[in-house]
């Protein structure tokens, strides 16, 4: 694929570009993406945004209406597995349209799963259409959860990190809400060298690293299966103007950021941090 064929739209270069001026701008920006791709789902389909997890190996056994969020659902098993959630509190921090999280509570059986997000829109709809009982939305930011301190045995994060302004004072968050030994379960992209930052970043909030691991191999593989139906959905839905851009963020199969994920110019990680049992110094 030449870069002439992956180069981006005009839309999405602008996007970027504002998006790097302010942190006040980029929360704005990112608010303002995520609430436009809710509103072009007119069948509420829209319950998973990640780009999903496939290694051919770990294949859960899924329900008829799990089956179409496979990859994205296989992303989430990923960033958790060997994690104990049942009769755990688990907080979500960018839950988004809850997919992620319902699909947590009811198979892994947490006590208690909070999903947070910046989107008022999304936390509305969340309250409409997910409705298990040990499930609780809250509308906030992630440099501020609106949550108690140390409250929380696991708190997941799940390819939502690159829209916050401030990487630091999230982390300083999550350790707040966590108990000590909690768990922290992540993942997100990078450039290489964003990424080797933020290693740094969660050793520096007190976290200790007990997992980490590139995934980019997986998430393309992931990418490879869905495109074609993202693609179609961004094209039945999507004004005409603004399909390039979609597809774009979406990373279908041939875009820039597609491209940049399989050829590692974009780097894909899972994290599992631990807030240690006691505080050093």
């Amino acid at each position: 694929m030449s870069d002439l064929k992956a180069r981006p739209s005009r839309w999405s270069l602008l996007f970027l570009f504002l998006s790097t001026l302010s942190t006040r701008l980029r929360k704005v920006l990112w608010r303002w993406w995520y609430d436009q791709l809710a509103r072009r789902d007119r069948h509420n389909e829209l319950v998973f945004m990640n780009y999903g997890y496939c290694d051919g190996v770990r294949e859960p056994v899924l329900s008829p209406e799990e089956e179409k969020y496979r990859y994205p659902i296989q992303l989430y098993r990923h960033v958790v597995q060997g994690l104990e959630l049942e009769d755990k509190k688990v907080v979500e921090v960018g839950s988004g349209r809850g997919g992620g999280a319902a699909y947590l509570a009811r198979h892994y059986r947490s006590k208690q799963y909070t999903g947070v997000d910046l989107s008022a829109r999304a936390i509305e709809w969340c309250r409409e259409n997910h409705r298990q009982q040990c499930l609780q939305w809250r509308q906030g930011s992630a440099e501020k959860l609106p949550l108690e301190d140390a409250a929380y045995d696991l708190v997941v994060n799940v390819e939502s990190s690159h829209c916050y302004p401030s990487m630091p004072a999230f982390l300083r968050e999550v350790y707040r809400v966590l108990k000590p030994g909690g768990w922290f379960a992540f993942c997100d992209l990078r450039s290489p060298k964003e990424m080797t930052a933020l290693q740094h970043q969660f050793v520096e909030a007190g976290f200790e690293i007990v997992r980490m691991q590139q995934i980019n191999r997986e998430v393309v593989a992931a990418l490879d299966k869905v495109s074609a139906q993202r693609a179609q959905r961004i094209h039945s839905q999507v004004q005409k103007a603004f399909r390039k851009l979609f597809r774009d963020f979406a990373a279908v199969k041939g875009t820039r950021l597609y491209e940049m994920l399989k050829q590692g110019r974009l780097v894909y990680y899972s994290f599992q941090c631990r807030k240690p049992l006691t505080h050093s110094g």
